[in-house]
């Protein structure tokens, strides 16, 4: 986003190639370097906040107002910002439904994939692929400190419901909508941060189905 600003560009046109070249770097340090997943995300995640503030500093004239980006913004989106997050959710849907066993199994049994003679790191690769270009399409609604609040909680709590992998997805993606859904009318009729409404009314649903998974036990 910082790089975004400081070249004059729309940020999601420096967000897409910065978010790819992240995962690349994520995968060469995990699988070549064997270094642990959460340190390797600590890392990347203090450099890329680090050269974010970089490059908002050397941004020449006025300072942007990083409110948004942080928090989210409804009002800061543009039809190309739209079309091309229509294009990353054709991709990213499309791409999961056609290698869908394939991810089944590299989550859970990576010598399976091994013994069946499956590429497992191009699939890793593709997985974390898919995964920072869900973050570019969510950044900015949610905004970077809640965007992966949003990504773990609509499937923690469909995963409180079923233990159903594909009931589980399809769950996830309705909750995601659902919260997503009333955040931004809530957030549009009350003048609220849309990215901080839809995680309190997901925290809702989730904290609502737990209530109904503990008392029908």
């Amino acid at each position: 986003v910082g790089l975004g600003f400081l070249l004059g560009v729309a940020p999601i046109l420096t967000l897409i190639p910065f978010s790819v070249l992240i995962s690349l770097i994520l995968v060469f340090l995990t699988r070549k370097l064997t270094t642990a997943e959460d340190s390797a995300v600590g890392i990347l995640w203090s450099v890329g906040i680090a050269l974010g503030i970089l490059f908002i500093w050397l941004t020449p004239g006025y300072v942007p107002d990083m409110q948004s980006v942080l928090f989210g913004s409804i009002l800061t989106i543009t039809d190309l910002d739209l079309m091309i997050m229509l294009g990353l959710d054709v991709l990213i849907l499309g791409t999961v439904f056609m290698f869908y066993k394939e991810f089944i199994a590299l989550m859970y049994d990576e010598e399976f994939m091994k013994v069946r003679g499956l590429p497992v790191e191009v699939f890793y690769t593709i997985f974390f692929l898919l995964l920072s270009l869900s973050i570019v399409v969510l950044v900015q609604i949610m905004g970077i400190i809640l965007v992966i609040a949003f990504l773990s909680i609509p499937p923690a709590t469909a995963r409180l419901l079923t233990p159903s992998i594909p009931y589980m997805m399809i769950l996830a993606g309705i909750f995601a909508f659902l919260s997503g859904l009333g955040g931004l009318i809530a957030a549009s009729v009350f003048d609220l941060p849309a990215g901080a409404v839809i995680i309190l009314l997901a925290t809702t649903i989730f904290l609502i189905s737990l209530s109904i998974k503990t008392l029908s036990r």
